[in-house]
């Protein structure tokens, strides 16, 4: 049998990307389109309510306007709807976007394949995942990223096995790093860091866009950020110059970061705990601040942190990732957060320093680049450094 056509109606750009919106044929359970406005309630909806088991269940919201997120995570995003033919019924919802990204060294657009929720019931149905992937792929011809990321918790390994089973008509999935998350918890007073801390809006955008610009080619697929995209506020929504903290020795500025609160438009919600973690629970919480470790919030709240994001640092100096992270946690709990996470990959000399230096929790995942035929020689030709496709914008 055939497989599902690719869409073929299409509908004018909008500010969220181009919005294109097709059906599949007369034969098949599902539609699939890309999602307006009007549909916004119920995309949010199905966010907030589907949670994601593990020793601590998480869901992830995106209030009040799920379409604030969606800029952040590129110039071009289409969120994609599935629902049932029969009934109208929202069947999943998945998110497909693009930017710009270092490719060995180089700007190149990238995608990113994210956001996949699916209705209860509908979860093991390869049919309306290979009917998604066909019309994601008509998205695809009108979009110039060769390659897609995507990234899968490490531990979720019937995901895995499914992505990289290569299915007809499926995009292949390379897994090509390991990404740590840490969530480092707040600290208000600490010792006086080797380098000189100050505010982004005392030295300017002008010199973080140039901090950034020469230490993210060295990382694949770390974001290019430009003056303009980092004072445009739908790019970097609730992130202000004097959020950055640039480190400075001997005159020079030798790195940067910046904390990132999202949580006027994206959430994270603890939806429960393992019967184990939930009777440690108050212990854990008891002990937490003696020895700085994250204390467990109760179900139903959300998580109070802050990305520290645009971490870069001149030759990955250890002494200058200490100062930045440092003076991370103290503004973190200045603003009354618990703490904050920094995503890198785990071949990242980063990564060691922060492992070595500060209490912490580590979550892994692994990074997928996804991609059709014309995509194999852009994926083929990747030279195999650390990646680091910033956690806050995925």
């Amino acid at each position: 049998m055939d497989g599902p056509a690719a869409a073929r109606t299409l509908t004018a750009p909008t500010t969220a990307g181009r919005r294109l919106v097709g059906a599949l044929p007369v034969r098949a359970r599902f539609t699939f389109t890309v999602a307006s406005e009007a549909d916004d309630p119920e995309v949010r909806r199905m966010l907030r309510e589907t949670s994601f088991p593990g020793s601590v269940s998480l869901s992830f919201a995106r209030e009040p306007d799920s379409l604030v997120a969606a800029q952040v995570e590129g110039d071009v995003h289409d969120c994609i709807l599935a629902r049932e033919r029969a009934t109208g019924r929202l069947a999943a919802i998945a998110s497909r976007s693009s930017r710009e990204r270092f490719v060995n060294g180089t700007p190149t657009r990238v995608g990113y394949f994210g956001q996949l929720r699916v209705a209860a019931g509908l979860g093991g149905r390869r049919d309306l995942l290979s009917q998604g992937f066909e019309f994601c792929r008509s998205l695809h011809q009108r979009d110039t990223a060769a390659m897609y990321l995507a990234s899968v918790v490490a531990g979720n390994t019937a995901a895995r096995r499914l992505l990289e089973r290569g299915l007809p008509g499926w995009p292949v999935f390379r897994p090509v790093d390991d990404l740590v998350t840490l969530a480092v918890p707040r600290r208000v007073r600490s010792r006086a860091p080797a380098v000189e801390i100050v505010s982004g809006d005392q030295v300017g955008m002008a010199e973080v866009a140039a901090v950034l610009t020469r230490n993210n080619p060295r990382y694949q697929f770390a974001p290019c950020w430009t003056v303009e995209d980092l004072m445009f506020q739908p790019r970097v929504c609730g992130l202000h110059p004097g959020d950055f903290l640039v480190a400075i020795r001997r005159g020079a500025i030798v790195g940067c970061a910046a904390l990132w609160d999202q949580r006027a438009f994206k959430q994270v919600i603890i939806r429960g705990y393992s019967r184990t973690l939930d009777r440690c629970r108050p212990l854990i919480n008891a002990l937490g601040p003696l020895f700085g470790v994250p204390t467990l919030p109760r179900a139903g709240s959300p998580l109070a942190f802050a990305h520290l994001s645009h971490l870069a640092v001149d030759d990955d100096d250890p002494h200058v990732a200490i100062g930045l992270i440092s003076a991370g946690r103290r503004a973190a709990g200045n603003a009354g957060l618990d703490y904050i996470t920094i995503g890198v990959s785990a071949a990242s000399p980063i990564h060691d320093t922060v492992r070595r230096e500060f209490p912490h929790r580590s979550y892994a995942s692994v990074l997928y680049v996804g991609f059709w035929p014309d995509g194999r020689p852009a994926a083929d030709a990747l030279d195999g450094r650390p990646s680091h496709p910033e956690m806050a914008i995925l």
